[in-house]
């Protein structure tokens, strides 16, 4: 049960900003489109974004269960 939404903002703001960040780079830079996923800049950047992503994700899960156990 989810007593206090407001200590989840933070969470909810690093995702959005990341996948603000990934939109417009993509989006924006022309030489990305139509772009194989291989060893180029897109790669490394979806593999970046993927990885801050599910540090965000242990951070929660940490925060969230350090007092329960």
């Amino acid at each position: 049960k989810i007593d206090n939404i407001n200590k989840y903002k933070i969470y909810f703001i690093l995702g959005l900003i990341l996948a603000i960040i990934a939109d417009g780079a993509f989006s924006f830079n022309s030489d990305y489109h139509n772009m194989e996923f291989g060893y180029n800049n897109v790669t490394y950047f979806v593999l970046i974004i993927g990885v801050l992503f599910t540090l965000v994700f242990i951070n929660y899960t940490i925060n969230k269960y350090r007092y329960t156990i």
